[in-house]
């Protein structure tokens, strides 16, 4: 018995934005789901938790703290100290539609950790996210198996056996759209249109 693996590359993909002109009430639906919602580039209105002083900070067991920023080029992950800032990541990747929560990640060159604070919606509070030390850490790799998930396309770039894995950033598809379920479309659109 012979095994076949198809290669599925970037190229191949349309974009479910394409899906519009003649599926608009799929789409229109689609886009509101939690599968959609699953990832996507983190922004003021995607990212659920308050920046707000008073309602953007969490507090570990030995008095350190994480504070949520909202600065002029992002929103941010800040730790201190003993009130000292020690480090910072930036949110680039918000995962989860905020139905239950929502965990963040951020590129460290072709890299993506996840940083160490989630929002949890039922709760209205930001946390440790979920299997973190109780201590700061800006270190968990979010891996092509997380991706497999939490987004419709990850390129590796790594080689196979690389720990932390690499991507693309130019050649992500987030969210699970269209196409992670019924496949690159872009062969489809140019026959249909």
């Amino acid at each position: 018995m012979k095994c076949f693996m198809i290669t599925i590359n970037f190229e191949k993909f349309a974009g479910s934005n394409k899906c519009i002109s003649c599926h608009k009430n799929i789409y229109d639906a689609h886009i509101q789901t939690a599968h959609f919602l699953t990832s996507s580039i983190s922004t003021e209105k995607n990212i659920k938790g308050s920046f707000d002083t008073g309602t953007n900070t969490f507090v570990y067991s030995n008095g350190s703290l994480m504070a949520m920023q909202k600065r002029n080029d992002g929103f941010y992950q800040a730790a201190y100290i003993k009130g000292i800032e020690k480090k910072s990541q930036r949110f680039d990747i918000t995962i989860g539609s905020g139905t239950k929560g929502q965990s963040f990640a951020s590129w460290l060159n072709n890299k993506l950790l996840q940083l160490p604070i989630t929002y949890f919606t039922s709760a209205h509070q930001w946390s440790n996210s979920p299997g973190y030390p109780d201590k700061i850490a800006f270190n968990r790799p979010i891996t092509s198996r997380c991706l497999e998930c939490h987004a419709t396309f990850a390129d590796k770039i790594s080689p196979a056996e690389a720990e932390p894995e690499e991507f693309d950033k130019n050649r992500m598809i987030l969210g699970v759209d269209c196409e992670k379920c019924h496949g690159p479309a872009k062969e489809h659109v140019e026959f249909q249109t």
